[in-house]
């Protein structure tokens, strides 16, 4: 069975196909500038951006959820999602 057939052809769509980019850039503007949102960009000790992550909080649950995290494809596999993830918790 095909990504395509589980996820149906709209998503696959804005997922896979040549303008994805397009629809990834949409979706990163709409979860950072959304009503509670809170964005963080991740740094390693010389400076240069290796990814973000936006919390939103959700006061009638009295939860914050990370709605997005990504790590740039070079420093992927460097434990910074990783790093991240408890960090945000604690915010």
């Amino acid at each position: 069975m095909s990504f395509e057939t589980i996820l149906g052809s709209a998503v696959f769509d804005l997922l896979y196909r040549p303008d994805w980019r397009t629809a990834q850039a949409v979706g990163v503007r709409t979860h950072c500038l959304a009503a509670g949102a809170e964005s963080f960009v991740l740094s390693p000790a010389d400076g240069v951006v290796a990814g973000f992550v936006v919390l939103r909080s959700d006061q009638n649950e009295s939860l914050g959820i990370i709605e997005m995290i990504a790590v740039h494809p070079e420093h992927q596999r460097h434990g910074y999602g990783r790093a991240a993830t408890p960090r945000a918790a604690v915010h």
